[in-house]
C-alpha cells in the first residue's frame, strides 16, 4: 500500500520554481503554443491561458480564449497571441473532437477527449493546479509546448521530418 502511494505521488507533476512576477522584465511577448499528439482530424482545439483565478483550469474568466479548428493540421497545432502581457500564466487546452463546446467526460468526470496542460502538468486524482501549469511569459517570445493526452497516457507525438 505504502508503494502504490508513492508511486502515485511521484506522478503528479511537481510545481516549477518561478521568479517573483515583479522581477520579469519587458513590457510584452508574443506566445507561441504548440500542442503535439493530435490523432484526429474532426473538430477543434479549445484553448485557455491565465493568470491565476478561481476558475483554473476552465476557460471562465481567462484572459486569452482561443477555439482553432484542427483540420489539416499534420500531429501538431500551432497557436499564436501576440502581445501578452510578461508575466506567469498556466494554459489548460483539450481537444473538442465531436466540437459541441464542452469537455466531455465518463461517469466518474474522467476526460473522454485528449487534453493537456502547460508544463505537461498531471495532477492527484484531479486537475493539476495553477501553480503546477504555470509558466513565464517573458519578452521577446515565449514558446511552450504542451503534448496532448487522453486520460492520463500521452498521445504520439508526431515525427519530426
Amino acid at each position: 500500500m505504502i508503494l502504490v502511494c508513492f508511486s502515485l505521488q511521484a506522478c503528479a507533476t511537481p510545481v516549477p520554481v518561478l521568479p517573483p512576477v515583479e522581477s520579469i522584465k519587458g513590457d510584452t511577448a508574443r506566445l507561441v503554443v504548440l500542442i503535439h499528439g493530435l490523432e484526429e482530424s474532426d473538430g477543434q482545439i479549445s484553448m485557455s491561458c491565465r493568470t491565476e483565478g478561481p476558475e483554473w483550469p476552465t476557460g471562465d474568466g481567462a484572459e486569452y480564449v482561443r477555439v482553432v479548428p484542427v483540420e489539416g493540421h499534420d500531429g501538431m497545432v500551432e497557436i499564436s497571441i501576440d502581445d501578452v502581457p510578461c508575466g506567469i500564466y498556466a494554459i489548460s487546452l483539450f481537444h473538442d473532437v465531436n466540437s459541441d463546446n464542452d469537455m466531455n467526460r465518463s461517469a466518474i468526470g474522467l476526460p473522454l477527449e485528449p487534453w493537456g496542460m502547460s508544463n505537461n502538468a498531471i495532477g492527484l486524482m484531479s486537475a493539476p493546479s495553477f501553480e503546477q501549469a504555470s509558466f513565464v511569459v517573458d519578452a521577446p517570445r515565449t514558446v511552450v509546448e504542451i503534448d496532448l493526452r487522453r486520460g492520463i497516457s500521452l498521445q504520439p507525438r508526431a515525427p519530426v521530418l
